[in-house]
């Protein structure tokens, strides 16, 4: 069983009867047409996303080994298999889809509605960000540590 982050039913005008396979598929094709890729290996999984920001790009995850396609997050979809779920594969996806401008915080939910898991994935790619930034010396707003007090350092006294 397949469950999706962004909800829909339709997908280019066309029934949506697997979001995997559809991803897999514009994958398969983007690549074969473009040689402007970054393929890393990471923790079991070979990684192919854009060297350049691309808003019609898609980041794919493949097995490593198998080569099998695990999932991936295109302009209209993320879809990871749920063989894999729980490993973070999603909120990856989300921050790596932000950095390769395929999605943008503020506009990736106009026109698609995330359902509950979706949801729940993208504020944990929020605040892998959030720890990521404080981690490289970034400044994070004191309004954005708010939702975090994890990441919030008490004044010692």
């Amino acid at each position: 069983m397949l469950k999706l982050a962004l909800s829909g039913e339709t997908w280019n005008g066309e029934a949506l009867h697997n979001p995997l396979e559809l991803l897999r598929n514009h994958a398969n094709r983007t690549l074969k047409k473009r040689h402007r890729f970054n393929a890393f290996s990471e923790s079991g999984y070979v990684w192919i996303s854009p060297k350049e920001p691309d808003e019609d790009g898609i980041i794919a995850i493949y097995e490593e080994g198998a080569r099998k396609f695990v999932g991936g997050i295109s302009k209209h979809w993320i879809a990871v298999n749920e063989a894999h779920h729980g490993v973070g594969l999603g909120a990856e996806l989300f921050i790596r889809a932000f950095d390769a401008m395929i999605k943008h915080p503020d506009t990736m939910n106009v026109g698609h509605k995330l359902t509950k898991a979706g949801r729940a994935c993208l504020k944990k790619a929020h605040r892998i960000a959030i720890g990521r930034a404080i981690d490289n010396g970034f400044e994070v707003p004191n309004e954005v540590l708010a939702d975090y007090p994890e990441f919030t350092v008490s004044p010692s006294i």
